[in-house]
């Protein structure tokens, strides 16, 4: 490979990697918009914190009848905080997963952003873990969109479209397991088509490692 050839390759390598910075820019900063513009919580993503930090019996918030709570936040924050000598205490996620319905690796992830912060909610805990795997699904996206399409323009423009697509952003700000789902999925579905795609003595390679490539390309 001659000089002129590999300046050339590097001119391309460095244009892709502008590209890939500019949608991470564009994703970040859109996910914290709508983060911040957030301003109801849904039941469902006070569970999200209660079933990660509530060290107290059963998995429902401790309301008593005929009782007073003030102030009210007081309540919230018992149930959906870290106590400091509860902080990273993964039994709690495993013990309220026994007697809820849904995996505990989501719980176990906000359990552990929380416990650096006890005694104290914020959406921006959970949204930080959103964030991450909603980066996470758009790079997987954009590797899929590229293996089926092979132009880079378009690969850039659907991924575009991607972050600023409605659901994604309400996926993003919801409080919930179901982005970390969603890039699991994305990425074993970019692993098959790579598999898929691959010569026939390479779709032996193992899922694992495919999934390592289908990354690191």
């Amino acid at each position: 490979m001659n000089l002129t050839q590999t300046l050339r390759r590097i001119s391309k390598i460095n244009k892709k990697s502008a590209f890939l910075l500019y949608l991470l820019y564009f994703g970040i900063l859109t996910a914290l918009i709508a983060t911040q513009k957030t301003r109801l919580w849904e039941l469902d993503e006070v569970f999200s914190y209660g079933l990660s930090n509530y060290a107290g019996e059963g998995i429902i918030m401790p309301i008593q009848d005929g009782v007073t709570y003030a102030p009210t936040t007081e309540l919230f924050r018992t149930y959906m905080t870290v106590d400091e000598k509860n902080a990273f205490s993964y039994d709690i996620v495993w013990q309220n997963q026994r007697d809820d319905v849904h995996p505990p690796l989501y719980y176990a992830l906000l359990h552990t952003v929380c416990s650096f912060f006890p005694g104290q909610y914020s959406k921006w805990l959970a949204a930080s873990i959103n964030i991450v795997f909603a980066l996470g699904v758009l790079y997987m996206t954009r590797k899929l969109l590229f293996l089926l399409t092979k132009d880079e323009r378009l690969t850039f423009l659907a991924s575009l479209a991607f972050i600023f697509s409605a659901e994604i952003l309400s996926m993003t700000t919801f409080f919930r397991m179901y982005i970390m789902a969603m890039f699991w999925c994305t990425a074993l579905t970019c692993t098959a088509v790579r598999c898929i795609m691959s010569p026939p003595h390479v779709q032996a390679v193992s899922s694992a490692s495919c999934c390592s490539r289908c990354a690191a390309r």
